[in-house]
């Protein structure tokens, strides 16, 4: 993994010298990134969540926005949420990011919603990610919607649900950015 040498001052949850996923969630999915992703692929993981695997709002734009300065070419969200007041935030951080040229690619979810109730789901500036059963099935619980573009095995390892859908999608995506797919 490589780590960028300056990191903006404003982001204070990130420390070069010690990357540390406290929940395990976003390792396993960088590893289902890197798994579908070709061996030119470098993961720059940036922790949005605390330990308990939740994130607000500002954390995850904060993510966002120091994957954009450091020039990431994909942003993996495997995280969906209602969407609140604040979604807005993040909709708008997702638009700058694809702005600069960031594949935003995003967890449709699990709620048996619309993905225009879900944040960040219902960004029209993201890859919207649904996930399939285990034999390429659709189980009604996942979301759906017109931001949904791909779906994806929502199975790895031990995560079972809307998680692992956009780390593959990504992964293949990454592979594609950089002539390996």
């Amino acid at each position: 993994i490589g780590l960028p040498e300056k990191v903006p001052e404003y982001w204070s949850g990130y420390v070069a010298e010690e990357i540390c996923d406290r929940n395990g969630h976003g390792t396993r999915m960088a590893e289902l990134v890197a798994k579908n992703s070709n061996a030119n692929v470098r993961i720059l993981p940036i922790p949005a969540a605390d330990e308990s695997g939740k994130a607000t709002v500002l954390q995850v734009c904060s993510a966002i926005r120091l994957a954009t300065e450091l020039e990431a070419d994909i942003v993996n969200l495997s995280m969906n949420t209602l969407q609140s007041k604040q979604s807005v935030l993040l909709d708008a951080e997702i638009e700058r990011a694809v702005s600069a040229g960031v594949m935003v690619v995003v967890s449709a979810g699990k709620r048996s919603k619309d993905t225009s109730k879900c944040a960040p789901a219902d960004s029209e500036g993201a890859i919207g990610v649904r996930a399939a059963g285990a034999y390429g099935d659709f189980l009604g619980y996942f979301n759906y919607g017109k931001t949904v573009g791909y779906c994806a095995p929502g199975r790895y390892g031990g995560d079972a649900g809307a998680s692992p859908a956009p780390g593959g999608v990504g992964g293949g995506g990454s592979g594609a950015l950089s002539g390996g797919v």
